[in-house]
């Protein structure tokens, strides 16, 4: 397994240089980034809102909740947007995150983090939980830096991550989401299923990944309990009736 540091100056040395936005943990990628020399050659600006006003007039995220990929969205957006326009056009990535840390028992760390890889124009989301995890906040704050640079180092490149993931499953099993505006990664996702995530989450009938505490925010849900193996057409008749007959329900 490479060290963060080890990480830290492969990105250095790499043609990566762009913009950074963290918020609810602090700045852990940046600062890794900081403390190993060479820091210049990667980070064009890097900063942390924390206000939420200050994001809803500088992002026009009014209405978004804070730890969303929608919010993220919106400041890649807007860091795209200005690059194009300004001189910046070495800048080449935008990573952005939001993190919830648990301060309570009966709540669970999580985030989103959001990369923009200028090379091939796409933002991809990956969404992080860090279960059971009763750590110290520093701690905490530690391992989503750990997880992000690595998330950074591999530039979106699906087959890196997925090596990674079997070299460092521990860490990668904290991923439970990864998506980009069109589609959702089961199979890496459901790659880190196997090796030991331990909280659930749901498929839509459209194939995107979808947490279960999103869901539950959205009122009423319908569970249909079995087996399923395999889905027949009765399953599906079942389904069916039941939408019709709750229609505000998921």
């Amino acid at each position: 397994n490479m060290t963060d540091q080890a990480i830290v100056k492969q990105i250095h040395e790499s043609d990566s240089y762009g913009v950074l936005v963290e918020m609810g943990a602090g700045q852990p990628v940046a600062n890794e980034l900081f403390n190993v020399t060479g820091a210049s050659a990667t980070v064009y600006m890097a900063e942390s809102p924390y206000s939420k006003t200050y994001q809803e007039i500088i992002y026009d995220t009014k209405g978004l909740r804070a730890v969303s990929k929608e919010n993220l969205l919106k400041i890649v957006q807007h860091y795209e947007g200005d690059l194009k326009r300004s001189a910046a056009q070495k800048v080449n990535f935008i990573y952005t995150s939001s993190f919830q840390i648990a301060d309570k028992p009966e709540m669970i760390t999580h985030g989103w983090i959001a990369l923009y890889n200028r090379e091939i124009e796409k933002t991809i989301f990956y969404h992080i939980t860090l279960t059971n995890c009763r750590q110290d906040r520093e701690t905490i704050i530690s391992m989503i830096g750990a997880i992000g640079l690595r998330i950074l180092w591999c530039k979106n490149d699906m087959a890196l991550l997925t090596e990674m993931f079997e070299r460092e499953s521990a860490m990668y099993s904290c991923i439970d989401i990864i998506e980009d505006d069109s589609k959702s990664y089961i199979a890496e996702t459901l790659m880190n299923l196997e090796s030991g995530l331990d909280h659930p989450i749901t498929i839509s009938k459209e194939g995107k990944l979808i947490r279960l505490e999103d869901l539950m925010r959205k009122g009423d849900l319908i569970l249909m309990k079995g087996s399923f193996n395999p889905v027949h057409n009765h399953h599906l008749e079942m389904m069916k009736h039941t939408e019709n007959e709750y229609k505000t329900a998921t």
